[in-house]
């Protein structure tokens, strides 16, 4: 009897999936409306120029990659109208935002964008910030894509919670440069290697993340 209570959950929750014109994914499983999903941000090493020299400056990137998709479950295809509403206190962030094959900068939000979503197809759902390190609540913030088509709607919220497996690190250098100064991540210069991660500005110019156990 369990058995056969189980088969009619699952089989429930499949049509009532199927019920649904269209829907967002998140690694091939199907969201419930409204759900939040973490997306992970790493840091990298961006170099600028300043009066003709070449300096860096650590930035944080956070971006979907093929994760988040919105999937088409009918044989038709579903002309769309997308908005991005972020919080107010990302308007400094740059952001790029893409939905299938349209990507655009976006200047300010609410921003919102028109496509079509292809017969029994997917598209993926880019939206890409650059964060500057001190913005450390950037995990607690919630950014909304909403669709609207065929009558319905469906909302997903993205939140980005920063991943130290994943940092893009530029090297910069010949390899000669020697360590000059050590801080913690939240500028505190460091006498000798401390537990956790490390700030380690080399002789040549450069910084690099170290992780002390």
């Amino acid at each position: 009897m369990k058995k056969l209570f189980t088969l009619i959950a699952v089989f429930g929750m499949a049509a009532y999936a199927n019920a649904q014109s269209f829907v967002f994914t998140m690694k091939g499983e199907v969201l419930d409306d409204n759900a939040t999903v973490e997306i992970k941000a790493h840091e990298y090493l961006s170099p600028y120029d300043y009066k003709g020299e070449i300096r860096y400056e650590w930035l944080i990137d956070c971006g979907t990659g093929e994760d988040l998709l919105l999937k088409n479950n009918t044989g038709s295809d579903i002309p769309y109208h997308a908005v991005l509403t972020t919080p107010e206190n990302e308007t400094d962030w740059a952001i790029s935002w893409c939905m299938g094959m349209t990507c655009k900068p976006v200047p300010s939000t609410p921003f919102d964008m028109d496509e079509t979503l292809p017969a029994n197809g997917s598209q993926s759902v880019e939206y890409h910030v650059d964060i500057e390190p001190e913005m450390e609540d950037y995990g607690t913030m919630l950014s909304t894509i909403k669709v609207e088509a065929n009558g319905e709607s469906r909302t997903v919220n993205i939140r980005f919670v920063y991943d130290e497996t994943s940092n893009s690190i530029a090297s910069v250098g010949n390899g000669s440069a020697v360590e000059v100064a050590r801080f913690t991540v939240d500028g505190r210069q460091l006498t000798q290697p401390q537990r956790g991660l490390n700030i380690v500005k080399m002789s040549d110019g450069s910084i690099k993340k170290v992780l002390v156990k």
